[in-house]
């Protein structure tokens, strides 16, 4: 370590404020080098369900067939029903899987 007279002649020479940084933690170079994972989005967000059923009926060629069905059961009978939950039934319905 080095005497505080070496830093207030540091200080004086340079003409600026001279400290010492304390090491907090130190981690081995294996660990630096690695990537960073990233998050993974959560499951039972709504929006993603949403995309994931409209994405795969759009794979399958059916996404005309559950648009019709979407635009059924926002009807009048099933408003209090959540979206993502119109959305199930209407995949499913176009799949047969009733």
């Amino acid at each position: 370590m080095l005497r505080e007279e070496t830093f207030q002649k540091a200080a004086y020479t340079f003409g600026t404020a001279v400290g010492v940084a304390h090491l907090i933690s130190y981690k081995g170079m294996d660990i630096q080098t690695a990537k960073p994972e990233l998050p993974q989005p959560k499951e039972s967000n709504s929006e993603n369900i949403i995309n994931k059923i409209v994405l795969k009926s759009i794979e399958e060629g059916k996404y005309q067939q559950l648009c019709r069905r979407i635009y059924h059961y926002k009807g009048r009978e099933y408003k209090k029903i959540k979206e993502v939950t119109i959305y199930k039934k209407a995949y499913k319905d176009i799949n047969g899987n009733s």
